[in-house]
């Protein structure tokens, strides 16, 4: 049974750039992204880091759809990850200060698992735009450790060893919800 794996409510804010232009979405592709120094990759954040949880930063968090993580996060599932993802070096820039030793990931592969005609939705097109009750395929069994939904890229896949890790890591950030059934009203 797959999850779903987002990022807890939080009050951060920002964009993920690429030498100085905005590159938040290449990372929802699904795809292998090569030619990236770390130096060239910036998580630019609006608020000061003491304007977030008394100046604590979580473990996991994303910005658009995209896990930015610590390297205590990296460190505790990176040997379930095989080659399920690309890790790269992040630095994080707030108003007040700059922080490293956080990561983002590329999330590589999109699977088909939803049932979009089983699932509650909202479409433009043939495109889900929101999800308001997701229904998994019928007998569905994840193929990778993570992934992208291809009917929704937005949603991040995990698989069961990946929760079980996770949950006993005692790293902050993340939930973990099982697919059938998860939507994304919470995120409004």
């Amino acid at each position: 049974m797959p999850y779903i794996q987002e990022t807890e409510a939080h009050k951060l804010v920002g964009r993920i750039s690429l030498r100085g232009e905005g590159a938040d979405i290449i990372f929802t592709k699904g795809r292998s992204i090569s030619g990236i120094d770390a130096a060239e990759l910036l998580v630019e954040l609006e608020n000061q880091l003491s304007q977030y949880n008394d100046g604590r930063l979580p473990d996991y968090f994303e910005i658009d759809a995209t896990p930015i993580v610590s390297k205590a996060f990296v460190e505790s599932i990176k040997n379930s990850l095989n080659a399920a993802c690309q890790i790269f070096p992040v630095s994080l820039k707030f108003q007040d200060l700059m922080i490293s030793d956080y990561f983002v990931i590329n999330v590589l592969n999109k699977v088909s698992c939803i049932n979009v005609k089983a699932s509650e939705c909202s479409m433009y097109k043939t495109r889900i735009m929101r999800l308001h009750r997701l229904k998994l395929m019928e007998g569905y069994e994840p193929p990778l450790p993570i992934y992208r939904a291809k009917e929704f890229p937005l949603a991040i896949m995990v698989e069961k060893l990946i929760v079980s890790k996770l949950r006993c890591s005692g790293l902050t950030g993340f939930q973990l919800t099982r697919a059938e059934g998860w939507g994304d009203s919470h995120r409004f």
